[in-house]
């Protein structure tokens, strides 16, 4: 498989801090989920990614390194519930229409501005609460209300 330009390389996670795999199942039971060992390793495989996102692949690699026997269809199913509970956000990635996941906290999440260069697929995703912000006052200014939208600009 070809490498995408914006996908990040990660490393697995092998032993997740106790805090983080107690955040993890906090987090799935506030949100109405049950802590399976699936949706605690998919979430944690898409946490340990931080900024850079995990493509559903590279969360699946991850969670059978982990141990847990998944399928790729049960990542991708996974990943799509926790989106839709909030606790992830996807962005999508150039013109292969795959997708970066990542962890939405309301706090590095939401500082999260994807840049792209038209025609090439080439992008980068930067975490800056400042620079965040001034897109947002900027586009407020303009009047066009943006909060809680990602923010990806394009050139």
């Amino acid at each position: 498989m070809a490498s995408m330009p914006c996908r990040a390389t990660h490393t697995p996670m092998s032993d997740a801090p106790l805090a983080a795999q107690a955040n993890t199942l906090e987090r799935l039971r506030a949100a109405g989920l049950r802590p399976t060992m699936a949706r605690i390793g998919v979430h944690q495989a898409v946490a340990a990614a931080g900024v850079d996102g995990v493509t559903a692949h590279d969360a699946f690699q991850s969670v059978l390194q982990r141990g847990i026997r998944v399928s790729f269809s049960s990542v991708f199913r996974i990943m799509r519930e926790l989106c839709e509970h909030g606790l992830l956000f996807s962005m999508a990635v150039a013109r292969d229409k795959t997708a970066l996941y990542f962890v939405r906290d309301g706090g590095a999440a939401s500082a999260l501005v994807r840049f792209e260069r038209a025609g090439t697929g080439e992008c980068a995703v930067v975490e800056d609460a400042v620079l965040h912000a001034r897109l947002l006052a900027a586009a407020r200014q303009a009047g066009l209300d943006l909060e809680g939208l990602q923010l990806v600009v394009r050139g």
